[in-house]
């Protein structure tokens, strides 16, 4: 049976594994026991390496750390449902807007100007470059920042949630739902 080894960073964190039947063995390894080491491939971020008392123990993240992952992933959550599109009645029933950064350009310019096209999706799936009056095109763009302002309160709303949990169960709960 092959012998396994690890090196771990200054908080016990394994940077790389070894196996003697597949590797040749660097220096500063820290040889592992069978138990030891599928403990730790198993639950990587979970477990981590005590040089201390040369076993595996549960990881202490700091709850700041953790709060800091779940609002970048909620964070990224709401920028992702603000570029997916959003619904506008400007044209007299529900379309779909594109609304990626150069729709959004597209659209304030449209309202600003005297109108002109842009992409929307009717209720068949079918995207189309639409043209629209200035008012059509103001009536959207207000449609637009009622939505983006939606998505971002719900943000600040989860965040002061995630901000107020004590327990990484409880933060790990707090998903993302667009409103």
């Amino acid at each position: 049976m092959s012998k396994k080894y690890g090196i771990f960073d200054e908080n016990g964190v394994a940077t790389s594994f070894y196996s003697d039947d597949i590797n040749t063995i660097p220096t500063g390894v820290i040889a592992l026991t069978d138990a030891q080491y599928q403990d730790l491939t198993s639950n990587q971020g979970a477990r981590i390496w005590n040089s201390a008392t040369s076993s595996v123990v549960d990881a202490v993240i700091p709850i700041l750390v953790v709060q800091d992952r779940q609002v970048a992933i909620l964070t990224a959550a709401c920028a992702n449902t603000i570029i997916g599109g959003y619904s506008s009645s400007a044209l007299g029933s529900a379309y779909t807007y594109a609304s990626q950064s150069t729709d959004q350009a597209n659209l304030v310019q449209t309202a600003a100007s005297a109108g002109g096209n842009l992409w929307c999706k009717n209720s068949a799936g079918i995207w189309s470059f639409m043209a629209h009056t200035q008012v059509q095109a103001q009536a959207a763009l207000a449609d637009f920042v009622t939505f983006r302002n939606k998505q971002q309160q719900q943000l600040v709303t989860l965040t002061a949630q995630v901000n107020a949990a004590t327990t990484v169960v409880v933060i790990d709960a707090i998903n993302w739902t667009a409103v």
